[in-house]
């Protein structure tokens, strides 16, 4: 199991990323705000 973790604003907050090694579905946790980032990082780290 891999977990990413992603500060989000507007205050910091901890958004996180959980997958297996090497899988393509990931769990995202508290995602807050900056969907467009999180989405960005998402595609970045796993293709579209």
């Amino acid at each position: 199991m891999r977990i990413n973790e992603l500060a989000v604003e507007p205050v910091q907050t901890r958004c996180y990323v959980l997958n297996k090694e090497n899988g393509q579905e990931c769990i995202v946790i508290d995602p807050g705000d900056e969907a467009k980032r999180i989405c960005s990082e998402l595609e970045e780290q796993f293709g579209k």
